[in-house]
């Protein structure tokens, strides 16, 4: 069976070579621009990853002090010093 469009047959979506052709008889070659566009959520990574690479890095040394402290249990921790921290942390991340 042979199935021919409407205008006889020929395809509307075939590209049409001769139009596309420079004098040598070349098809000329189009440069494809590709596009990317985040969606807000992905903005806001990185947004975020930007923010925690700012940060500066872990001192180990600190780390090392804080963790004897806590385990011979002389390490105190102010309640409303902690809350003002968790809650400046929390603004930044919005």
């Amino acid at each position: 069976m042979d199935i021919k469009g409407i205008d006889g047959g020929n395809n509307p979506y075939a590209v049409d070579r001769a139009k596309d052709s420079d004098r040598s008889g070349r098809a000329e070659a189009v440069p494809a621009r590709d596009r990317l566009e985040l969606s807000p959520d992905a903005k806001r990574i990185a947004s975020l990853a930007q923010t925690a690479n700012a940060l500066p890095e872990i001192r180990q040394e600190r780390v090392a002090e804080l963790t004897e402290a806590i385990r011979q249990g002389v390490h105190s921790v102010e309640p409303g010093a902690l809350a003002r921290s968790i809650v400046e942390f929390e603004d930044a991340l919005r």
